[in-house]
C-alpha cells in the first residue's frame, strides 16, 4: 500500500486507488506518528485501539487484533517517517508464531 499513501499538506493519507484497492479486498490502514499515536485511518475496526504503548505495538504485530491480521509498514517523505498497519480478514490472511528451541530440533 506504501505507493498509495501521500500527503495531504502534513498529513499522510491513502489516496482514491488505495481506498478502491482496500474496500475491495476489505483491508484497513492505520497510520501513527512517532510517538504511535493514530494520525489516519481507513476503515478501521472500531475495537482497534488508537494509541498505542510500546508493548500494544508489538502485540499487534504478532498477534491477530479485531479478527484481522496485521502487517507494520513504513512509510518515508523526504522529512519525515511514518508507521503504518495493514489489517487484513484472518480468513484470508493468517500468520503463526513458532517458538522452538533449535539445539533439541534434530536433522533429517
Amino acid at each position: 500500500m506504501d505507493q498509495y499513501i501521500e500527503l495531504n499538506g502534513s498529513v499522510p493519507v491513502l489516496n482514491d486507488k488505495g481506498k478502491k484497492i482496500a474496500s475491495k479486498n476489505n483491508l484497513w490502514i492505520q497510520i501513527v506518528d512517532n510517538n504511535l499515536k493514530e494520525i489516519y485511518e481507513f476503515n478501521k475496526p472500531v475495537d482497534v485501539i488508537t494509541k498505542y504503548t510500546p508493548i500494544d505495538f508489538v502485540h499487534a504485530y504478532k498477534y491477530d487484533i479485531a479478527n484481522s491480521t496485521v502487517f507494520i509498514c513504513e512509510k518515508k517523505f523526504s522529512n519525515s517517517k511514518y508507521s503504518y498497519f495493514v489489517g487484513f480478514p484472518t480468513n484470508v490472511v493468517a500468520k503463526y508464531n513458532i517458538e522452538y528451541n533449535p539445539t533439541k530440533v534434530k536433522s533429517f
